[in-house]
């Protein structure tokens, strides 16, 4: 269900990079206001009873693969939207007791 879980997203006009992200703290950027800015998007595991997040995200362009957030820790990614302003993410979440869910992470047009 959920209600057992608190997702928490930030998107941010940060730099590009492979890196794992940090959560963006004060002064870490803008929102990323325009449609064509820089996006980074962190995914908070804060799961009710404490179960590993299972994420997979992915865009028509790119596949971020399977990932295990521990509980309490967090992960995200850098993107750019491309110039048709078509830029999607999806994310499939499971955890144990947890169930399977679908959200569109990102849209560009989404506010």
């Amino acid at each position: 269900m959920v209600s057992f879980f608190i997702l928490t997203l930030f998107v941010a006009a940060l730099d590009v990079s492979d890196s794992v992200a940090e959560a963006p703290g004060p002064g870490s950027g803008g929102d990323g206001f325009f449609p064509l800015a820089k996006k980074h998007v962190v995914i908070h595991n804060v799961i009710s009873n404490k179960q590993t997040l299972n994420v997979h995200c992915n865009s028509s362009d790119d596949d971020l693969g399977l990932i295990h957030i521990r509980w309490n820790r967090y992960w995200g990614f850098r993107f750019r939207v491309n110039i048709w302003e078509t830029t999607r993410f999806r994310c499939h979440f499971t955890w144990y007791g947890g169930g399977s869910h679908y959200f569109e992470i990102f849209n560009v047009w989404r506010r």
